[in-house]
């Protein structure tokens, strides 16, 4: 268990991660979240940030997958189903009513290279428990 001070430290780092990405850093927002990740590797904020950071980054099948993971922990969260919605329109998978196992999907349905739809991942309004 981490003590209060080691957890707001770790609290900073990902809000360091979070002023990178919005300064348009998006290199040193990926280390960063990934480092942060490295402490605390299931926090979904930390998660999302790090789907962010792929489908800015050119990748949108692994933002996909990463977003995928984040509704199979958090099943009625509709801000996910939305989210999942927007990135991958053509799997029929993210309306389901049924929790998403994290690997029961193999593929996306995203085309490598494609241009999905101008996604705005709003952190706050992604409503998620911080664990």
């Amino acid at each position: 268990m981490t003590d209060s001070g080691s957890s707001e430290t770790l609290h900073q780092d990902l809000k360091k991660a979070e002023a990178a990405k919005d300064k348009g850093s998006i290199g040193e927002a990926f280390e960063l979240v990934v480092q942060y990740l490295g402490d605390n590797p299931i926090q979904p904020r930390a998660r999302l940030l790090l789907a962010e950071l792929f489908y800015r980054g050119g990748c949108p099948e692994i933002a996909v997958e990463e977003v995928r993971k984040l509704r199979a922990r958090f099943p009625n969260r509709e801000s996910l189903v939305r989210l999942l919605e927007a990135l991958d329109p053509l799997s029929p998978s993210n309306t389901s009513d049924k929790p998403i196992p994290g690997s029961a999907e193999p593929h996306s349905t995203v085309a490598e290279g494609s241009v999905i739809a101008q996604v705005e991942f709003e952190l706050d309004d992604i409503e998620l428990l911080d664990e």
